[in-house]
């Protein structure tokens, strides 16, 4: 599938969430991504259902162990990388200060109003994962499929 391709694609779920501009063209990593976006959107809509149970006590503990587990995948395919040790650098320095702050923000839930904390959250995971897409991913994603290693999406 062509950028244009990717772009104008029907995977747009909600304004901000997956949408073709942040495709990267390797399956894996956008079948993740969409797994994340799923996976905020079904933590705000507990929270506002009122269900905190399953937002604080399920949906979260399982976003914190998904976002874990792709970046643990991202990093073992930028591993494949040749001559990018500063990218690789970089990239992973991103992906440590994101685990931070959703810990930090996360054990906030025990001493903080929940408001805010859902409010920095869903900002936090929004704002920071559609950028970190949009650029780092997504110059990951060009690398990867210029090296011919890995399959765009059909």
């Amino acid at each position: 599938m062509s950028a244009s391709e990717r772009s104008s694609s029907s995977l747009v779920r909600r304004p901000n969430v997956l949408t073709g501009a942040l495709l990267t063209g390797v399956r894996s990593i956008d079948m993740q991504h969409s797994e994340l976006f799923e996976l905020i959107e079904a933590f705000e809509s507990a929270h506002a259902a009122g269900d905190l149970a399953t937002a604080v006590g399920t949906l979260l503990p399982h976003l914190e162990a998904y976002v874990v587990f792709h970046f643990s995948e991202e990093e073992q395919l930028m591993s494949s990388l040749v001559n990018e040790a500063s990218y690789i650098q970089m990239h992973l320095a991103q992906h440590q200060s994101f685990k931070d702050s959703l810990q930090r923000i996360c054990a906030g839930f025990n001493v903080k109003d929940d408001e805010v904390i859902v409010e920095e959250l869903t900002a936090l995971l929004r704002s920071w994962l559609t950028q970190h897409i949009a650029t780092t991913d997504m110059s990951l994603g060009q690398k990867l499929l210029a090296q011919g290693s890995h399959k765009l999406w059909k």
